[in-house]
């Protein structure tokens, strides 16, 4: 029979029951967590390439100078046009 503040089994009668509830609590949010966690980075690893063309980031990189006033119209339209190529 088991004494201290594990009780005496299901039926516990002793003081500290409580604590076993708050074990398998932590147990479970923790394992919890961790399937989490897993299906998280699995998901993020299988996730399929959305943009389809290799020079879309490169594009992108692009429009974001013209639109911070980094190059001019006539630069974008030439760096734009040697990408489509």
């Amino acid at each position: 029979m088991m004494h201290g503040w594990y009780g005496s089994g299901w039926g516990m009668q002793g003081e500290y029951w409580w604590m076993g509830i708050i074990a398998m609590l932590i147990h479970v949010l923790f394992w919890g967590g961790i399937i989490y966690l897993i299906f998280r980075l699995l998901k993020n690893h299988s996730r399929p390439n959305v943009s389809g063309k290799d020079g879309d980031s490169s594009l992108s990189i692009i429009r974001e100078r013209y639109a911070k006033g980094e190059i001019d119209l006539e630069e974008f339209n030439a760096r734009k046009q040697e990408l489509e190529k």
